[in-house]
């Protein structure tokens, strides 16, 4: 508990300190009268607070639990009963969003997932304040908030075994996965024709016309011609919240494909090969990437991943074929179409310019996938205004090329103004 003052407070005893400074030049005792009502009304607003904690402040929370993605942030409602409530302040890891209302007050609390793991919020700081308003009362308020905070790559994880083993279909399918396809999968293909429902088919291509004429499901069917005829994949990232980003990314776009039966050439930056993938092998490699034990211990996969289930998605991954052509570089003979690329751009950015001026070069649309806010990782000011400088340098240059970027994830397109 501390006591405060106000804007009005510090002028009111700017003025007794004027008056008695006028007192003691003077010797008019006038002064010296006029400078003693201000200090009354200074003791008679601590006397009235002090009487307001007969009354203690309590907080009510709508759920005790609550989960975050990493780099995401969640609005908690927060009821708070207190008299002559003035102000809320947020506890580290959180902020106020909104205060309404008087002595019953409701408090949006926003919580932000900054580290992986879990924490407890375990009080809040509230001000009382008189209608005086000279002086604040400012103590703590017990709340008891558990944060959960998970890497959003753990629930692609899952989605992506539920594919693969037939637990669940794309019409359950994550934000992160529409917003890659509505990206990556625009405007593919020409209407066939219509035909009977099947399982598997996905619900958005019903004809509901055809529908209602036959009484049975009917779907429309497109041609599946790819936009992206080459997938440049780099993983390496310099902490968890850009491995975080970069792999849910490398998912979402897995997971697009997958869906939409498309098979893809890909290639690694950092092993220098190529590899012909079918959907279900390049949904395999991604996960596989993201099992990769150095990525794994920055996300803490393994405490939120069962093991029986960790243990599947190795198998699943290691079961796939995966037809790889060595040292044969970048340069694959793709030609017409679009390119991929996955990168966290502070790593191997210089390589990564040059390929993507070499495929612009053949009149391919590239489009970059990138963490959002990678300096986030960083240790310290001046490390976190070197990445920023660098990222915001690398996508310059790529806008320069005509490549397109987004940041993940939810993907969000970007540009060096806008970084």
């Amino acid at each position: 508990m501390s006591l405060r003052l106000t804007w009005r407070g510090y002028y009111t005893v700017y003025s007794t300190a004027i008056l008695l400074l006028f007192y003691m030049l003077t010797g008019d005792r006038l002064l010296a009268i006029l400078a003693v009502v201000p200090l009354a009304l200074i003791v008679l607003d601590g006397v009235i607070l002090l009487s307001l904690t007969r009354a203690p402040c309590r907080a009510r929370l709508e759920r005790s639990l609550v989960e975050v993605t990493l780099g995401d942030s969640k609005s908690v409602d927060v009821v708070v009963e207190c008299r002559g409530l003035a102000g809320v302040e947020a506890p580290e890891g959180s902020s106020v969003g909104m205060l309404r209302g008087g002595s019953t007050a409701r408090v949006t609390l926003r919580v932000h997932g900054l580290n992986i793991g879990f924490r407890r919020i375990e009080s809040l700081r509230v001000a009382r304040r008189t209608p005086l308003g000279l002086l604040e009362l400012w103590e703590s308020v017990a709340l008891g908030l558990g944060v959960r905070v998970t890497p959003r790559v753990s629930r692609l994880i899952l989605y992506a075994y539920g594919l693969l083993t037939g637990a669940y279909t794309s019409d359950l399918e994550p934000h992160e996965v529409s917003m890659a396809r509505a990206t990556l999968f625009k405007g593919w293909g020409e209407y066939r024709h219509t035909r009977e429902y099947s399982p598997g088919d996905r619900f958005k291509y019903l004809d509901w016309k055809a529908t209602g004429r036959t009484l049975k499901l009917m779907v429309k069917e497109y041609s599946s011609t790819p936009r992206a005829g080459l997938l440049v994949v780099d993983t390496r990232c310099i902490g968890a919240y850009t491995c975080d980003n970069i792999l849910s990314g490398l998912l979402s776009i897995a997971v697009a494909y997958y869906t939409e039966h498309t098979p893809v050439l890909l290639y690694e930056v950092d092993k220098g090969r190529t590899l012909n993938l079918d959907p279900r092998g390049l949904l395999a490699y991604a996960i596989s990437k993201s099992l990769e034990p150095e990525k794994a211990s920055k996300l803490e996969l393994y405490e939120y991943i069962p093991p029986a289930t960790l243990g599947e998605l190795r198998l699943l991954a290691r079961g796939v074929p995966l037809e790889s052509s060595k040292n044969r570089g970048v340069d694959v003979g793709v030609e017409g179409g679009s390119m991929v690329v996955v990168t966290p751009l502070v790593v191997g950015g210089k390589s990564l310019v040059d390929i993507v001026a070499q495929y612009r070069g053949k009149g391919l649309e590239v489009f970059v996938v990138t963490s959002r806010s990678p300096w986030l990782d960083s240790r310290d000011v001046e490390e976190a205004y070197s990445i920023y400088s660098t990222v915001r340098n690398i996508i310059g240059k790529l806008e320069e090329l005509g490549a397109i970027v987004y940041a993940c994830c939810p993907p969000k397109r970007v540009t060096s103004r806008n970084l």
